[in-house]
């Protein structure tokens, strides 16, 4: 339970708008100012969902680095200031400059991190060598499969492969961290045509692959996969 929590967007969203209204209104009594605590939560939230958010990328998206995040905070906060001053000016300053600038931060955070930050997908190896790479192959049905074979072979369906994705290796129940969390969009020229696939590469290093060989033995159903030129996003 603890877990699926942890590892909702929405959770960390709907918490930073708790803490930053609880700390609204301590701070309406400390000051005891005239203004609403919902008012007051405002410059709250802003401070609160980027912490969210770096905590939510710390626990739970292993692949991306914390400084990108960072930059990307960075980024929000200038063009945060920046509507906000127009919108400021544009209304005649009735609304103090800071509650304005954090009311545009928060929202640009909470959508760029709701849209951008990844579900989570679980890809059993039990059956793969961890000196073995991955390879999640582009299926012509929107639908993957991703028990991983022996020749580490798995399936992905055209909007995962699009739209992306935290992966999750288990072994035997078990997270497995044998593996790049980083998945690799290539191109692999076989006899049939060109297939595509997501590699994650396996950290022991075993890298040699032969398409061919797997669909002459019939391991991989080259009917079933999407090849030639596709549309991507």
């Amino acid at each position: 339970m603890l877990k699926e929590l942890l590892n909702s967007k929405m959770f960390w969203i709907i918490a930073s708008i708790v803490g930053g209204y609880i700390l609204g209104g301590i701070w309406k009594r400390i000051s005891k100012s005239k203004q609403s605590a919902s008012a007051l939560a405002i410059p709250f939230i802003a401070p609160f969902i980027t912490i969210f958010i770096l905590l939510y990328v710390k626990l739970n998206v292993a692949y991306f680095d914390i400084k990108y995040t960072l930059i990307g905070v960075g980024i929000m906060i200038i063009i945060s200031f920046v509507i906000g001053y127009i919108t400021y000016a544009a209304n005649g300053k009735k609304v103090p400059f800071l509650n304005n600038v954090s009311f545009i931060y928060a929202g640009i955070a909470m959508v760029v991190f709701y849209v951008f930050y990844k579900d989570e997908l679980k890809i059993n190896t039990t059956q793969c060598a961890d000196s073995q790479d991955i390879y999640l192959l582009l299926k012509k049905e929107d639908a993957g499969y991703f028990e991983i074979n022996p020749d580490g072979i798995g399936y992905v369906g055209n909007q995962l492969f699009n739209d992306g994705f935290r992966p999750v290796f288990e072994n035997a129940g078990i997270d497995f961290n044998f593996y790049s969390h980083v998945p690799v969009a290539i191109e692999i020229p076989t006899k049939a045509g060109t297939i595509h696939a997501l590699k994650f590469e396996s950290k022991t290093g075993n890298h040699n692959f032969d398409m061919d060989h797997l669909i002459e033995k019939g391991i991989v159903k080259v009917e079933e996969l999407k090849v030639g030129d596709i549309k991507t996003k």
